[in-house]
């Protein structure tokens, strides 16, 4: 039978985030494939996650 010692592995960690709040979505629209800016909150949020 093969015998192998327990490796160490490596940590991985996943973020996984959504945008922040456009002017589109407050609004309840949807948005497909058009670029729509954030709003003053969705800044706010961005700057949440910043390092």
């Amino acid at each position: 039978m093969l015998q192998t010692q327990p490796r160490e592995s490596a940590r991985t960690e996943l973020a996984v985030v959504r945008h922040g709040q456009t002017e589109f979505n407050r609004r309840g629209l949807y948005q497909g494939h058009a670029d729509s800016a954030l709003t003053d909150a969705g800044m706010a949020q961005a700057r949440l996650l910043a390092p």
